[in-house]
């Protein structure tokens, strides 16, 4: 597995039997430091054979469009759910949404003063022949069949259509299903933004039960499972702040 670090969002590689499977891709912005971080380990765009969205967000799915135009011959994976959340182009506010807290609220307020550009919109994907479209709460065969020993397992509660990837090897891609950032503002390895609280913490839970043992979160560094099962409900829905927008 190679971490990815461009931007704030990490993306991740992993060898599958074509070629290498990339999980999220972050921001359309940071598509230069994307190509640098790949040319650091000497990985071209040609060589992606496959990229897994965890979830629609821009800061996952914001290079999608362009790394497919650059290389048609990329299949996406995604879930049914992303599909139609992907042609809006921005991030669904339609199943709700809040700020974990007012902390975080006051340091998304400081991010759109630093990134006024920041808008929650990312070019577009619509779906094409060859892309992977995974359906239900669990998956067991279709990273099988590209020659990864991986399991899909849906974790909503950030997004509806947040997907995680757990690995034989005990590690997990987790997407926005948890975060290991601003800890100091009392997040307890929840991300900032959620759908629903309650959904969030169930999603927790599945993972501890699927056995789990070391969580990879697109924001932040690597963390023991045992840390999402000392902060399960840390969070409460009282602290959540509606989101109103930036």
């Amino acid at each position: 597995m190679i971490r990815l670090s461009a931007g704030t969002t990490n993306a991740y590689l992993l060898e599958a039997r074509q070629g290498w499977l990339l999980v999220d891709t972050g921001y359309e912005r940071d598509e230069q430091r994307f190509l640098r971080a790949l040319r650091r380990h000497h990985i071209r765009v040609e060589d992606i054979a496959f990229v897994l969205l965890t979830h629609h967000h821009d800061d996952h799915a914001g290079l999608t469009a362009r790394l497919t135009a650059m290389n048609p011959m990329i299949r996406v994976v995604v879930h049914e759910r992303s599909l139609p959340l992907l042609e809006t182009g921005q991030n669904d506010l339609s199943h709700g949404g809040y700020w974990l807290n007012h902390r975080v609220r006051f340091l998304a307020k400081l991010k759109k003063l630093v990134t006024p550009a920041w808008d929650l919109r990312f070019p577009p994907y619509r779906l094409r022949q060859g892309d992977i479209v995974v359906t239900g709460g669990r998956n067991e065969s279709a990273l099988r069949s590209l020659g990864l020993p991986a399991t899909l397992l849906a974790t909503p509660g950030h997004s509806v259509d947040s997907i995680s990837v757990l690995l034989d090897s005990g590690e997990a891609l987790v997407g926005d299903a948890a975060a290991a950032f601003l800890g100091f503002a009392g997040t307890h390895h929840c991300v900032v933004f959620i759908t629903d609280l309650d959904e969030y913490y169930a999603s927790w839970r599945r993972l501890i039960d699927a056995r789990v043992e070391t969580v990879h979160p697109a924001h932040g560094r690597p963390f023991p499972i045992a840390l999402l099962e000392r902060d399960l409900h840390r969070n409460s829905s009282q602290d959540l702040v509606p989101f109103t927008g930036l």
